[in-house]
This record gives C-alpha cells, sequence and structure tokens, in this order.
C-alpha cells in the first residue's frame, strides 16, 4: 500500500528527503501554501499529534513533480 510506505517513510531515517522539498523556501509550494502552513503539518506529524504522511507524501511528490517539470520545460 504506498500510502502506508509514504505515512511510514516520512518518520524514517530518509525523512529529510520527503521533507526537504516541503519546507524548501526558493520551492514551488511556496506558490501554493504557506510556509508556516507546511511546518506546521510537518510538526503535529513529527510529534506524533497528527499522522500528516500521506498529506507530507503528497506535497514531496507535488514539490519534486513541478520541479521536474520546470526543468523540463526549461531544457526545450
Amino acid at each position: 500500500d504506498p500510502t502506508v510506505a509514504g505515512a511510514t517513510l516520512v518518520k524514517s531515517p530518509a525523512c529529510e528527503a520527503v521533507l526537504e522539498p516541503i519546507l524548501d523556501r526558493s520551492g514551488p509550494l511556496d506558490d501554493y501554501l504557506t510556509r508556516r502552513g507546511r511546518e506546521t503539518l510537518v510538526a503535529e506529524h513529527m510529534a506524533g499529534r497528527w499522522d500528516h504522511g500521506i498529506w507530507l507524501w503528497a506535497l514531496m511528490m507535488l514539490a519534486r513533480w513541478h520541479r521536474d517539470w520546470r526543468q523540463a520545460g526549461a531544457a526545450r
């Protein structure tokens, strides 16, 4: 189940790879979501108050897709 894998990965040693694109100040998510909101999701998840793993996984994938899409467009 990919959603369970995503939620688990966010709390694994590889979590930096998941969180970096979400919290990146120059990343594409700044165009859509406030940094404070993203930081709140991460803090609540990491403290165990809420399980935002699925949302964090989706945000990471959106940020990476957006980055790749921009790079592909620039290469044309």
